[in-house]
């Protein structure tokens, strides 16, 4: 898929898209969440940062919402990686911070 994200962006987002639906259609968060930040990733390359911003703000919604935090943590990373491009170190931070501090409760937890 790769191959695909970097020779083919559009078909990539189209499969993403796909999988996306199919993943919240089976109730499967995590993989619909995952969906939504690679479609994130395949934005992000083309320089389409609002496109990038929409998904991972839905990818966190959705993991919010299904109060799924693997699914939160990638998000947190992925939103951490996108505010440190712009610069924002304070939300990148913050953003970081989450997805550690999410993690560590989840080990705590066994889980």
């Amino acid at each position: 898929m790769n191959h695909v994200r970097r020779t083919q962006p559009d078909s990539a987002i189209y499969l993403y898209r796909q999988a996306y639906e199919h993943y919240l259609e089976k109730k499967d968060t995590l993989n619909a969440v995952n969906a939504l930040v690679e479609m994130a990733v395949v934005y992000g390359h083309q320089a389409k940062y609002q496109s990038v911003y929409d998904q991972l703000w839905k990818a966190l919604l959705l993991a919010d919402e299904a109060q799924n935090d693997q699914a939160k943590i990638t998000t947190y990373i992925h939103l951490g990686r996108y505010h440190s491009f712009y610069k924002r170190k304070e939300k990148a931070i913050i953003y970081f911070q989450e997805a550690l501090n999410t993690s560590k409760s989840l080990v705590q937890e066994g889980l």
